[in-house]
């Protein structure tokens, strides 16, 4: 299969299809079971640099402007959207951050350093500033447990409660980190 523009994030897997953010800002459906298009969606300008979540049948995917949108995966319609509110910075850091979903709840962090949680509704359920006064992109949220963990700036590893947004705990780093979860710890 020959995808026309590079891909930059990887692909998400999902009952035999493969769904590819492009640099264009394509979406693309390629099946596994013979290997060809089944469709392609020009979902933005920007290049898609956040890799999708799928859950309940819906493609979940996150736009270079940090919007959310619900996508349908037999056609790539957009279903819902749910656009960003938080003001962006002057400059542009990639949003390489994808979405977690976990019990029908989406978590996504910004470029301007919240963590949100909005339903399968797309209706807010909390939006949280990790850290005063730095305004620094979020990475993926990890969960574990009742804590959804995630890294600020490279710098500040910082945990949440997943149900109201609540901080729990923040940790300062040396040096640039990323954090991920290895047999219900945090390394």
């Amino acid at each position: 299969v020959k995808i026309e523009n590079e891909v930059v994030v990887p692909p998400k897997i999902y009952r035999d299809v493969m769904y590819i953010g492009t640099a264009s800002g394509d979406l693309v459906a390629i099946s596994l079971k013979t290997a060809e298009i089944m469709w392609t969606r020009k979902l933005f300008a920007d290049p898609i640099v956040s890799s999708p979540e799928i859950i309940e049948d819906f493609i979940i995917l996150k736009s270079p402007q940090e919007d959310i949108l619900l996508i349908n995966p037999k056609n790539g319609e957009t279903e819902k959207f749910i656009k960003n509110d938080g003001k962006m910075p002057d400059y542009k850091i990639i949003p390489y951050s994808s979405p977690l979903v976990d019990n029908g709840t989406i978590f996504y962090g910004t470029q301007g350093g919240e963590l949100n949680a909005v339903n399968m509704k797309f209706e807010r359920m909390w939006k949280t500033i990790l850290k005063e006064g730095v305004f620094h992109y979020v990475d993926t949220p990890l969960l574990l447990r009742e804590l959804l963990i995630t890294c600020v700036h490279g710098k500040y590893i910082i945990a949440v409660n997943k149900e109201d947004g609540r901080k729990i705990w923040e940790k300062e780093m040396e040096k640039p980190s990323m954090v991920e979860i290895y047999e219900g710890g945090i390394v």
